[in-house]
């Protein structure tokens, strides 16, 4: 897979900048159906801005990808680095591909 995680890290990068410019639209259509579900239940909620802006706190709003690789061609992993508060992160990811098209599943950052 090339250095910048291929089309995977395509997707998780633009996953984040949407995270950084408040885009919740963006971010639902860049997540897995199953996430996105989740995501429609905290609009019914009245809680989707509050958690777009716990997104926004503990996301890095740029990466760089480390490392990735896929796993039976339907799932893939990108670790990677960032900054949040200004502090250094590493962070994993994981992407599932659905109907041909990589969809965020789980992106989790560590300090």
């Amino acid at each position: 897979m090339p250095r910048n995680g291929g089309a995977p890290g395509k997707v998780l990068t633009s996953y984040f900048a949407a995270i950084g410019k408040r885009d919740w639209k963006a971010i639902k259509a860049l997540t897995h159906p199953e996430i996105r579900g989740m995501m429609e239940e905290d609009e019914v909620a009245g809680i989707s801005v509050d958690v777009l802006n716990r997104m926004v706190e503990s996301s890095p709003l740029q990466i760089e990808i480390v490392e990735a690789w896929i796993e039976a061609e339907v799932v893939a992993h990108v670790r990677y680095s960032g900054r949040v508060h200004n502090a250094p992160i590493t962070g994993h990811a994981e992407l599932a591909k659905e109907n041909g098209e990589w969809l965020v599943t789980l992106a989790g950052v560590g300090h």
